[in-house]
Order: C-alpha cells, then structure tokens, then sequence
C-alpha cells in the first residue's frame, strides 16, 4: 500500500462526502474578521452563508449604512482568501 499524505486524504474525503462547499462557506464565516480588520470587526459578526449570501450582524445602522459601499470589496477578499466563488452578496443587519 502506497503512503499517501493526509490533507491528500482528507481532500479526497471531503470530495466524496459532497462537503466540499459547506466547508467553504463556514471557512468565509471564520475569515470574516481576519479579511475585515480588526476596526471593522469589532463592529461586526458573520453569522452565515445563505444563497451564496454572507449575513453580518452590525453594531448600529451607521455602520451598517457606511459598511454597505464597502460590501463589493468585501465580497472580492473573502472570495480570494477561500479560493473559490463562495459569497456572492453579504446583507448587513
């Protein structure tokens, strides 16, 4: 039997357990803060991935007013940062 390396397997794994987007859209969740920055996450929390919709929770409607002109970019980093086409919009509320 052939040694093979374990992300290899896990990799392989995930394929076949038809995981491989869950995976992803938990993955943009996680990375919400990091992609972000800390100004803007201590005013913020990723909660979920619907529809290729990312829901944040916003502190208060002025940030969530000044976060809406910025969502595009945010859309393009989480989308880089996960290596797929994960989030397609993200709805502050």
């Amino acid at each position: 039997m052939k040694a093979r390396a374990l992300g290899d397997v896990l990799r392989e794994v995930v394929g076949s357990l038809g995981i491989q987007a869950q995976l992803k859209r938990h993955e943009a969740v996680n990375l919400w803060a990091q992609v972000v920055g800390e100004k803007i996450a201590k005013v913020t929390k990723a909660r979920e991935v619907r529809d290729g919709r990312l829901f944040v929770e916003v502190e208060s409607s002025a940030w969530r007013n000044e976060l809406f002109y910025m969502k595009h970019e945010f859309v393009k980093k989480l989308n880089a940062t996960v290596g797929e086409q994960v989030i397609h919009d993200i709805i502050f509320v």
